[in-house]
């Protein structure tokens, strides 16, 4: 049994416990006591909770380093204009350029009244075919005056053996003797036409031109004791026409299909500009078909005639002997071209 202070020490120590935690184990009390709450109790602050600032989140540097990008995946390119010309132009400006096969048809000289008719393709080795290359350039002004500048170059070289003799004005190449020949006839003309159809896509124009002839004709022999050399440039006026007709509608539009001749022949005294009787004649002719491959190129298939000659004495000349020329040359081309208009 305690004793009285005993007691009274067990008692002071179970009411201090009680003030700082709670008992598992229910303490007896006297009747009408209210016992307290055996859960545990929770102490909440009444005041708001200080606001947690947010923690940052380191943002990755991005690499330098680029990374390859499929060719799929790139921006296509918006295609600038590639021609000049707009509906709205006084002057249009036009191209074009041919490239093919060139045959001479027929070709035959004679320098001086006693020199030799040489046929070029028999017996002078134009039995084969050459390189043609022609360049045009055109305006077109107010959509009714059309001038054209043409670069033809026609430049036939050949090496033969003669199997007769050759007389070249004084000059005599025996038969026998290997020989190198050159014929070259390059033209440069500028034209002016009226185009009568006021439509851009079909065409009939006439007019007249002037052509500048580059003329070089050589005989050498190749062990190089002779030579010789006509040499001559000169003006030669000619009539230019030219007609067009382009499709509107159905499946084959836009295909087009032309034609076109420059010419000239004079003969006499005067009119040829010799004091002597001369004849002289010049033609350029074609043909052509073609589609549109852009807004602003065609592309064309053109079949062309070239020739063309003189006879007699030119008023100027220099030549040895006499100074008497009969040359006649035809040839004929099958070109590819292309248009820019």
């Amino acid at each position: 049994m305690l004793t009285p202070a005993w007691s009274i020490a067990v008692a002071f120590l179970a009411l201090q416990t009680a003030d700082t935690r709670v008992d598992s184990v229910p303490v007896a009390a006297d009747e009408g006591t209210e016992l307290p709450d055996p859960s545990p109790v929770v102490q909440t602050d009444p005041s708001p909770a200080p606001e947690q600032e947010p923690v940052s989140t380191p943002t990755p540097t991005p690499s330098t380093t680029a990374l390859p990008q499929s060719p799929l995946a790139q921006p296509v390119p918006v295609a600038a204009p590639l021609w000049v010309n707009s509906a709205d132009d006084l002057v249009w400006l036009h191209a074009r350029a041919e490239l093919g096969s060139l045959a001479v048809l027929k070709h035959d000289i004679q320098f001086g009244q006693e020199g030799t008719a040489f046929d070029y393709v028999a017996d002078g080795g134009q039995n084969n075919l050459y390189l043609f290359a022609r360049l045009e350039g055109e305006a077109v002004i107010a959509r009714r005056h059309i001038v054209t500048l043409v670069y033809q170059p026609i430049d036939v070289r050949t090496e033969v053996t003669l199997r007769e003799d050759l007389r070249v004005f004084d000059t005599t190449f025996a038969a026998g003797t290997p020989l190198n020949l050159r014929y070259g006839f390059d033209f440069v003309r500028t034209t002016y036409m009226f185009d009568f159809l006021d439509d851009s896509g079909d065409e009939l124009a006439i007019g007249a031109g002037l052509q500048l002839r580059n003329a070089v004709i050589d005989f050498s022999d190749q062990a190089g004791t002779s030579r010789v050399s006509n040499r001559n440039i000169g003006p030669v006026p000619l009539l230019s026409a030219r007609g067009r007709v382009t499709l509107d509608d159905g499946p084959l539009a836009g295909m087009f299909a032309g034609a076109e001749v420059s010419g000239f022949w004079a003969s006499g005294k005067f009119i040829t500009g010799s004091t002597n009787d001369f004849e002289g004649a010049i033609l350029d002719t074609s043909i052509r078909a073609g589609v549109p491959v852009t807004s602003f190129a065609n592309l064309y298939v053109v079949a062309r005639v070239i020739g063309g000659g003189a006879r007699g004495v030119a008023a100027d000349s220099d030549e040895p002997g006499d100074g008497f020329t009969e040359n006649w040359l035809w040839t004929g081309s099958v070109a590819v071209g292309a248009e820019l208009f």
